[in-house]
């Protein structure tokens, strides 16, 4: 699997629309098959694809990066000290 990771990650690089298009029949036939097997293959065949791209970006516009994510790390940062400060309520009574 390395190797498909590496030439997805290089196919990306050269042109993210055809990968799209390449990408796209396979997610639409495990939606349809909803087999749990094949949903785990594609997890794990995509997934060094967004390590790869956020990466990237990452690397590219670190600063156009962390705006991006501020505002979804801020609320689940909220979330959890929520359900963290209730734990303890809830263990006090």
């Amino acid at each position: 699997m390395p190797w498909m990771a590496e030439l997805l990650t290089r196919k990306i690089a050269e042109s993210q629309e055809e990968v799209v298009q390449a990408i796209a029949p396979i997610i639409d036939q495990i939606i349809k098959n909803r087999v749990e097997q094949d949903k785990f293959a594609m997890s794990a065949a995509i997934a060094p694809l967004i390590a790869s791209a956020i990466a990237r970006q990452s690397a590219q516009s670190p600063q156009e990066m962390a705006q991006a994510i501020a505002p979804t790390w801020a609320e689940r940062s909220k979330s959890k000290l929520c359900w963290s400060d209730a734990r303890v309520v809830d263990g006090a009574l």
